[in-house]
């Protein structure tokens, strides 16, 4: 997959549990713009809303994406309204049947290309305390000297 868009911020805070990919309901312009890596996933979540007489449905919220071409947007476009996401009705049993577990989320992780669609990579996770993420980060530090003490003696 090649990345559009990434969400920089959903390893840090998150333990990443399971990853899908699921394809996007877009409009043409905002197909182009994804495309010339615009948009963002910055505050943006995946939500499952359940209809009464239909099976539940994936939503992404939040999710930036500018006009193409702002002088020829109608004025009623809003970049942040919510994409129905596309998954397979096993997929989304599955997914479900994991959101009833406390804690859990869903996160966007990034939206790239495959072939000529543009699909989007979430995960199911489960948010981070800040103690789990200065242990993450004193983890890599010690990674990151012993790579370097090695550097030096072979050097």
């Amino acid at each position: 997959m090649k990345v559009l868009v990434k969400n920089k911020d959903a390893y840090r805070n998150f333990e990443i549990l399971e990853k899908f990919t699921a394809g996007m309901v877009l409009s043409g312009g905002e197909v182009k713009s994804l495309r010339k890596n615009q948009g963002s996933l910055q505050g943006s979540f995946v939500t499952l809303l359940k209809n009464k007489s239909a099976q539940p449905e994936l939503f992404i919220k939040n999710m930036f994406i500018p006009p193409y071409q702002i002088k020829n947007t109608g004025g009623g476009y809003d970049p942040e309204h919510p994409r129905k996401l596309l998954v397979k009705k096993r997929e989304l049993a599955r997914i479900e049947r994991e959101m009833n577990n406390k804690g859990t989320t869903l996160i966007p992780i990034a939206v790239g290309l495959v072939g000529n669609f543009i699909k989007i990579e979430f995960a199911l996770a489960r948010g981070k305390k800040k103690y789990d993420k200065r242990q993450g980060l004193k983890e890599r530090a010690q990674k990151r000297d012993a790579e370097r003490e090695n550097k030096i003696r072979f050097t």
